[in-house]
């Protein structure tokens, strides 16, 4: 009898113990020493990964025009313009044009940049040609009046590259020349199908021309040219 009634209440003692912990593992809150199965952090994990990889994939901006300053001070304060920056390279490249380079009348190499954002008169013309020397001087003068905006090549038909240089100091003209009988001057007289001198093509920044006129228009109207030229730049 006793070890019956011993084994009774051993077996209920179990079962109270049993309803115990299965309560206090229900109550037990996620997170607090827990420790949880893979699967269930991988979510997670996964999701913080791919807050990794946009932010790595996606490039630093900077805005030039309006740089906020971001103090909590101060949140609404905006940082001065920024200025000095490199000027931005023009969409044209001169180089196409002339792969030859520039020269001055001293026969020393000029940078093509000089040409940049400028309307650009191509100028056929030689000292031996009198209408040539009638026009050159109201060319330089026209031209050192608008160097901002506009710059002239030349384009030479001298017999000499020596009959060049004198030409070009004889009239003071301070702007560039192809490379005398080369293969640039060539390829644009040919390009143009200049017959006759003197003859100035106007181009505009980007190399398409806006006129062949130019010498009857610098000739006949020198204060407005530039903005009809410049107006008629797509």
């Amino acid at each position: 009898m006793f070890r019956k009634l011993f084994g009774i209440s051993l077996m209920g003692f179990c079962l109270v113990s049993g309803i115990a912990f299965a309560q206090i593992a229900a109550d037990q809150p996620t997170g607090s020493g827990v420790v949880t199965s893979a699967a269930q952090k991988a979510p997670e994990a996964q999701s913080g990964k791919a807050i990794l990889d946009a932010a790595a994939q996606k490039p630093a901006e900077v805005s030039l025009e309006k740089v906020v300053v971001t103090s909590s001070a101060k949140p609404n304060d905006t940082a001065t313009k920024v200025t000095n920056l490199p000027a931005a390279k023009s969409s044209f490249d001169w180089k196409t044009f002339f792969p030859d380079g520039l020269i001055d009348s001293a026969g020393k190499s000029v940078d093509l940049s000089v040409l940049d954002d400028k309307v650009v008169g191509l100028y056929f013309s030689a000292h031996w040609c009198p209408p040539c020397r009638a026009f050159s001087p109201k060319l330089v003068e026209f031209r050192n009046a608008n160097q901002k905006d506009f710059e002239v090549v030349f384009i030479s038909s001298d017999k000499t590259q020596e009959g060049q240089f004198e030409y070009m100091k004889e009239l003071k003209m301070e702007w560039p020349s192809v490379k005398f009988r080369s293969n640039s001057a060539n390829a644009i007289a040919e390009k143009y199908n200049v017959q006759a001198i003197p003859t100035l093509i106007i181009l505009s920044p980007k190399g398409e021309i806006i006129t062949e006129e130019g010498r009857e228009q610098v000739t006949e109207n020198p204060d407005s040219c530039i903005e009809q030229w410049k107006s008629k730049v797509k």
